[in-house]
């Protein structure tokens, strides 16, 4: 469980991660070493870029603030698509596609918040 002070853009893409890796530990043999690690990975890179975004003072310079949120926007449709190719392939389920979609949704959502909020700040 995060604490109430956490960044909530963090603790979506925790959350994002780990039903990623939940949902994933068990998708077939076929699939571990294309589709299965490419989605972990991908996810866990979304939270460091998210991570690293965070780090970086809006008056310092925003503009890497800027590239780092929208790396992790790009990240996420990839993710989105990947996860779409191994729900076709029967490598997810539905259900937990589904459910990712909605999580990345979250994630999307609260970053052009972040972002909009940025360039609200800094003006």
């Amino acid at each position: 469980m995060s604490s109430n002070s956490e960044f909530a853009l963090i603790t979506k893409s925790k959350d994002l991660c780990t039903y990623i890796l939940t949902v994933t530990q068990n998708s077939p043999k076929k699939f571990r070493f294309t589709l299965t690690s490419r989605i972990q990975n991908l996810s866990l890179d979304i939270l460091q870029t998210i991570f690293k975004a965070n780090e970086i003072r809006l008056s310092n310079n925003s503009l890497c603030r800027l590239e780092f949120q929208r790396e992790a926007l790009i990240s996420l449709k990839m993710l989105s698509f990947i996860c779409n190719l191994a729900t076709e392939q029967k490598c997810i389920l539905v259900k937990q596609f589904e459910h990712i979609s909605s999580l990345i949704h979250d994630c999307q959502y609260l970053i052009f918040a972040w972002i909009k909020n940025d360039s609200k700040r800094k003006f």
